[in-house]
C-alpha cells in the first residue's frame, strides 16, 4: 500500500535485509565443508554475483563497500570473486567511484592474475580520486600500459606533454635499434597520432572531452611539443652534415 516511492523503499529494506542474512547463511551452514580450490572457485563465482548486482540495482554502494566487502575480504577466494565482479560495472560507468583501498586491492589482484588488458581499461573509467597514482604509475610503467598512462597523466596531473614525450621517446629507442618496429610498436605510433589528434580537436585520450576550460592551453602544448621536437630534428640533421 502506499505511494510508488513508499513500496520501492519497502521492497528496498526487505531486500536488503534478505542479502544480510543471505551473506551470514553463506559463511555459516551453507559454506562448503569439504572441498578443495575447485569447489571454492565455483561456490563463491554463484553467490557473489547476486551481491554486486543487487547492491548496485538499489544504489547501495555503501553498503557495498562495508558489509559485503568485509564478509567477502576475509577468505582469498571470495576476494578474488568480488574484485573481479566489479570489471563489468567498472566497464559499463555504472561504478566510477570505489574506495582507494579496495582499488589497490584490485590493481593488485589484476596485476598478479595478469590481466592487463583489463585492468587497463578500468583504469581509465575510474575517477581519478579513486586511485592511488603512486601505485597506478608504477604498475603502468612496469607494463607499459599507455593508455592508463594518458589518464592518470591527462586526469590527475594536467600533464598532456608528459604521455607525448614518454611515447615518442619509446618509439625513438626501437627505430635506433634498427630492427623492424613490431606490431606492438607499430600499435604504439598509431596510439600516439591518435592522442595528438584529439588533443588538437579538444577530445580526450580514450574516450570523452577535454575540459573546455582545458582545450585552449591543451592545443598550444601539443602544437608547441610537436614543434619543438621537430625542430631539434632538423638541428640534428643539421649538425650530421657539417
Amino acid at each position: 500500500r502506499g505511494s510508488k516511492e513508499r513500496k520501492r523503499a519497502h521492497i528496498s529494506l526487505r531486500l536488503m535485509g534478505l542479502l544480510k542474512r543471505f551473506l551470514d547463511v553463506s559463511f555459516t551452514t551453507s559454506f562448503p565443508e569439504e572441498g578443495g580450490m575447485g569447489t571454492l572457485t565455483k561456490y563463491f563465482n554463484e553467490i557473489v554475483p547476486p551481491c554486486v548486482s543487487i547492491c548496485l540495482r538499489l544504489n547501495k554502494t555503501e553498503f557495498l563497500f562495508d558489509k559485503v566487502w568485509n564478509s567477502f575480504a576475509v577468505d582469498p577466494f571470495s576476494c578474488a570473486a568480488f574484485l573481479e565482479n566489479l570489471e563489468p560495472y567498472i566497464l559499463s560507468d555504472q561504478l566510477t567511484v570505489i574506495p582507494t583501498s579496495i582499488v589497490q586491492q584490485f590493481v593488485e589482484h589484476y596485476e598478479k592474475r595478469e590481466k592487463l588488458v583489463e585492468l587497463e581499461a578500468c583504469i581509465t573509467h575510474l575517477h581519478i580520486m579513486c586511485l592511488d597514482i603512486h601505485q597506478i604509475m608504477s604498475v603502468c610503467e612496469r607494463h607499459s600500459l599507455f593508455d592508463a598512462i594518458i589518464y592518470v597523466h591527462n586526469s590527475a596531473l594536467l600533464d598532456y606533454i608528459s604521455p607525448a614525450e614518454k611515447i615518442l621517446a619509446e618509439l625513438s629507442r626501437a627505430q635506433a635499434a634498427g630492427s623492424p618496429l613490431t606490431q606492438k610498436q607499430v600499435e604504439l605510433g598509431n596510439k600516439l597520432l591518435v592522442y595528438i589528434s584529439g588533443c588538437l580537436a579538444g577530445r580526450a585520450y580514450p574516450f570523452g572531452d577535454i575540459p573546455k576550460e582545458r582545450v585552449k592551453q591543451v592545443k598550444y602544448d601539443i602544437y608547441s611539443t610537436i614543434t619543438l621536437l621537430h625542430s631539434r630534428r632538423i638541428g640534428e640533421i643539421g649538425r650530421a652534415h657539417v
